[in-house]
């Protein structure tokens, strides 16, 4: 008798685990390089002000959800 991986009742549950993984690192990453990027390396004063809160995954594995917060001080722009 010999084991197939195709027959693995488990085999998806595994892969689900390591795509949410793989998501939940790539929201880290991305968080890291807007911070940044926001932080110093662009050149507009109010996004300057902005901190990115969080960044988690959306409503589907190709989109991404930010969370961004204002100062008090600083108002939504058009």
């Amino acid at each position: 008798m010999s084991f197939d991986p195709d027959d693995d009742p488990y085999a998806d549950r595994k892969r689900r685990r390591v795509a949410d993984h793989k998501t939940l690192r790539l929201c880290r990453q991305v968080l890291e390089a807007l911070q940044i990027a926001v932080a110093g390396e662009c050149g507009d004063e109010v996004l300057q002000q902005v901190f990115i809160a969080s960044v988690n995954p959306g409503a589907d594995p190709s989109k991404l959800e930010v969370a961004v917060e204002l100062p008090p001080d600083v108002g939504p722009v058009d």
